[in-house]
């Protein structure tokens, strides 16, 4: 298996997932997401056939994340002594992340999102605590299983749940 990075220089990548946008996105969309420097997407191919793609980009998490303010400062009060309680914690959302379908219910969703906790934690070029992700509804119970939790129990316009994963817990197994 080899994990590419897709740029603009990249042959044109057909992909099916059973998701229109996903799918739209990988095809037609990272390009120019590289492009102009706001997301980067990996492609995970096994010989030439595309088997999964992420998609990854800087985010933070604030009060504006949470359902109220005091939700916001039991979240940091359970994690961050007082000289470290910010108004915003650096993390990095997984922007899109798909399976195609005929690799689907195989575990590789799982492998990705580790894959995706290494090489965060080893290039360390920044500060970066925290790992989001607006879950589609459907997809929540599987963040849940890798370890993500909800941030807000309300659902977006959009039917997605912001969740977020500690990074910490990775760093602490290193």
């Amino acid at each position: 298996m080899e994990l590419l990075q897709v740029t603009t220089s990249c042959e044109p990548i057909v992909f099916t997932c059973g998701d229109d946008d996903l799918d739209d996105f990988i095809m037609n969309d990272s390009k120019q997401y590289h492009q102009s420097l706001l997301a980067e997407t990996f492609l995970l191919k096994s010989g030439d056939d595309a088997l999964a793609y992420f998609t990854l980009l800087n985010d933070k998490i604030s009060a504006e994340s949470f359902d109220d303010k005091a939700s916001f400062n039991r979240f940091r009060k359970r994690l961050f002594v007082n000289s470290k309680r910010l108004r915003a914690y650096p993390s990095i959302k997984i922007g899109r992340l798909a399976v195609q379908e005929n690799h689907a219910r195989k575990g590789h969703g799982s492998n990705l999102l580790d894959l995706i906790k290494i090489l965060v934690m080893s290039n360390r070029y920044s500060g970066c605590r925290f790992m989001t992700v607006d879950a589609y509804k459907d997809a929540v119970p599987f963040y849940e299983k890798n370890g993500f939790v909800r941030i807000s129990e309300s659902v977006s316009s959009k039917d997605t749940c912001l969740m977020v994963y500690d990074l910490l817990t990775v760093a602490v197994q290193s």
